[in-house]
């Protein structure tokens, strides 16, 4: 250690010591710092930003070695050979460049420690390289132990300067990696200065390479490249980060500017939906009324009309049969009243289940009695295939009856002079029991586009049937809304002209946990 001191202030001029030492730490921190806007600009820019770095960090080295060497004075006459003094040069920037390239694409943590180590070589190499070159009258003598101690802290400094780079997330990481560059350079130059030893010879002797001087003016020119390379790094480095702020400051005003259009989108969805509960709030009040308004009258002119149809059935049988008419025209409507009002309770969910315990055979059979008249009147065959004895079931009978009915009508309205088939089965599907009803008529059939839009209110398969069949498109609406409420569903093949079947899947035991689901 007292050695290194001595070397340090005897054999130095310090005042060149102090400018190689602030080449050593501008180079060394402007290194780190290109490297950490390499990494910052990894998928764009990033290796010509670490391969600059490594080219600046080796130019750093070197010139701070000859500018040290310039300040070497023991009292003799000393000169460079000039192919030590540019080979150590190429040595330099390649080692450096190809640890900080190394370090820079592995993501091991062991790589980069590797990495390290070879910019300490590489240090070591440009050294002792640099000083095969030193011309002097005198006889070099080396102490080995100095020797193997400055090659020792050369690796482990710069081992260690990289690998904290890599692994630290601190804002100043450049600047302490720094530091511990500059203590590798350092240490392996003072050490490596303090093993040597120069007796002179006692003759004169004719030097061929660079002076002191020459050797000042070319590390002079290399440092004022270190300072360039170093200069522009950091102008660079600023206008990058001032860039990358302006574009943080303009992303920040834009997810500004887009939460508060998301916050006021926001606040008009919740006030649209709120006009939009009180708009149907307002609906279902208004059809409640009407439909209470509508079916009183409705109802006292169809007792009405039945009285008038039964008082001149014998006296007056035109009269009699007008008075029919005109009940079945207001029973037609008030079906329509009722199916509405059914619809919009089920759109808003208030729609109730009533399950009971009910005979399926009887159901099926009040079914059939319904439609019947209307299909006689038609021409139409009603056929059934039931399963055997269905059983019981535990479900909303009357609306299961309501559906088969829209659906047995819908079929025998849609199969003049045909056949309509009600078949019933129960199934057992995913260790449950289910009613299965099948509807299956030979009528006109639909196209795949017409099914499409078969269970929308209001809307008939195709327009041409309500002009032909009439309707208001409201019956599979009804059933589907009936069928999904009661834990079901309907289903629908179709070819046309050939028929259709309609198949009404119901669980035969709707339990009070189904029911709330299904609700």
């Amino acid at each position: 250690m007292l050695r290194v001191l001595a070397c340090i202030t005897l054999e130095h001029n310090l005042w060149l010591l102090l400018l190689a030492a602030l080449i050593c730490a501008v180079t060394s921190v402007a290194a780190f710092l290109m490297l950490e806007r390499g990494m910052a600009q990894r998928k764009r820019f990033g290796r010509y930003w670490a391969l600059a770095a490594g080219g600046v960090a080796g130019l750093g080295v070197w010139a701070t070695h000859f500018v040290a060497m310039t300040a070497y004075d023991v009292g003799l006459p000393i000169g460079f050979a000039l192919l030590p003094l540019f080979g150590s040069l190429l040595i330099s920037m390649a080692a450096q460049t190809g640890a900080l390239w190394l370090a820079y694409t592995a993501m091991d943590v062991r790589i980069r420690a590797l990495a390290g180590a070879g910019s300490g070589l590489g240090i070591i190499t440009m050294h002792y390289v640099g000083m095969t070159g030193l011309e002097a009258a005198a006889f070099m003598q080396w102490d080995e132990g100095l020797v193997i101690a400055s090659v020792f802290m050369s690796v482990l400094f710069a081992s260690a300067a990289i690998s904290w780079f890599f692994m630290s997330t601190h804002r100043l990481r450049a600047l302490h990696s720094g530091a511990g560059l500059v203590m590798a350079i350092c240490a392996l130059h003072f050490t490596g200065m303090s093993a040597l030893t120069l007796v002179p010879t006692g003759f004169a002797s004719e030097l061929t390479g660079l002076s002191h001087t020459m050797l000042g003016v070319v590390v002079g020119f290399a440092a004022l490249l270190c300072l360039l390379f170093a200069l522009g790094a950091a102008l660079a480095d600023v206008y990058l980060s001032d860039r990358q702020r302006l574009e943080n400051i303009r992303l920040r005003d834009t997810v500004t500017a887009r939460t508060a259009e998301l916050m006021a989108l926001a606040e008009r969805q919740t006030e649209l939906i709120a006009r939009a509960e009180a708009a149907n709030a307002a609906k279902m009040q208004f059809i409640a009324n009407m439909s209470h308004e509508l079916r009183t009258p409705l109802n006292a002119i169809i007792g009405y009309g039945e009285i008038i149809h039964e008082d001149l059935a014998t006296t007056q049988p035109e009269a009699s049969d007008d008075a029919k008419r005109i009940t079945v025209a207001a029973r037609h409507l008030l079906k329509i009243i009722s199916d509405i009002l059914d619809l919009s309770k089920a759109d808003a969910g208030r729609m109730e289940i009533e399950a009971t315990d009910f005979s399926v055979d009887q159901l099926l059979a009040e079914t059939l009695d319904a439609v019947r008249p209307t299909a006689n009147s038609g021409g139409v065959t009603l056929a059934t295939d039931f399963g055997g004895d269905i059983g019981m079931g535990h479900n909303d009978g009357f609306k299961i009856k309501q559906c088969l009915l829209n659906l047995l009508s819908n079929a025998v309205k849609f199969s003049p002079g045909g056949t309509v088939t009600l078949r019933a089965r129960r199934i057992f599907e995913n260790q449950r029991a289910w009613l299965s009803f099948d509807v299956i008529d030979t009528g006109i059939g639909m196209s795949h586009a017409e099914l499409e839009r078969l269970f929308q209110p209001f809307m008939q398969a195709d327009a041409s049937v309500t002009r032909r069949f009439g309707g208001t498109g409201l019956g599979l609406a009804i059933t589907r809304e009936f069928a999904v409420l009661m834990g079901g569903n309907v289903k629908v093949m179709s070819t046309p002209g050939k028929g259709s079947q309609f198949t009404l899947l119901i669980p035969a035991d709707l339990n009070h946990a189904n029911l709330r689901q299904a609700a």
